[in-house]
């Protein structure tokens, strides 16, 4: 089960990583000043991952 949870925990790292480059590449060649609504929709989904992330290190930390 720490397993699973563990490498769940690293994918949404990595997703969340993909998250803040694709945001700042759509920032600097798509939308260049018009792409602050979309920034700020990637960045909430980027809090969310993150909020994942911090759950399951919580839970990790009990369950070992």
């Amino acid at each position: 089960m720490n397993f699973i949870l563990i490498k769940f925990m690293e994918l949404l790292q990595k997703l969340t990583e993909l998250l803040k480059y694709a945001t700042n590449w759509f920032d600097q060649y798509i939308l260049a000043n018009l792409g602050w609504f979309i920034r700020g929709l990637i960045e909430l989904l980027i809090k969310i991952f993150q909020f994942f992330i911090d759950a399951l290190n919580w839970v990790l930390q009990y369950v070992r």
